[in-house]
């Protein structure tokens, strides 16, 4: 056998070497991220089931396709008003408004876990806390905290190509 016929043969070795050893990178990092989502939002699996549950963990993410509506409902957690003024505003995201009395500001975090869409339906995931102030800055209401967030489903549908949400769906745990 030639040296050259010994190289190749040793360099197609490693590049296997390489692709397994990314792939058992690849899974660990999903397993990693399967874990954290899992542990943080357990007590709604029940609630939402296991089918719906499941899209939490979807690889096929198309989060940047919601980016109007996750900027709406942003808006709508910042938002300090009466409830028929959030509901004129903001529809079914009115869910997040502040309108409780007494409170005059909201303090909030929100992030997308998860988003997909097939034809002109889809969901979206999202993980909140919001906590809603007095005037002097006492809080009056919670929803979520930081180690257990808030879990919401978002139902959407495209309509006149734009992605409108069809129902919330959230554990009041």
């Amino acid at each position: 056998m030639s040296n050259r016929a010994v190289k190749k043969k040793s360099w197609s070795w490693k590049c296997l070497y390489i692709a397994i050893g990314l792939l058992i990178l690849s899974g660990v990092l999903y397993l990693i991220h399967y874990i954290g989502i899992d542990r943080e939002f357990y007590m709604d699996h029940e609630f939402f089931g296991n089918k719906v549950y499941g899209e939490l963990f979807a690889l096929d993410q198309k989060q940047e396709e919601f980016t109007a509506l996750t900027q709406q409902a942003q808006e709508a957690l910042a938002f300090v008003g009466t409830r028929e003024e959030a509901e004129e505003r903001f529809g079914l995201l009115s869910h997040y408004c502040t309108t409780a009395e007494g409170a005059t500001q909201s303090r909030w975090t929100m992030k997308v876990i998860s988003a997909g869409a097939k034809g002109n339906r889809g969901y979206v995931w999202v993980a909140y806390t919001r906590d809603l102030l007095s005037p002097e800055g006492e809080v009056l209401q919670s929803h979520g905290s930081e180690k257990y967030r808030a879990l919401s489903r978002w139902a959407v549908e495209k309509q006149d190509g734009q992605w409108v949400i069809t129902e919330i769906r959230e554990n009041d745990r």
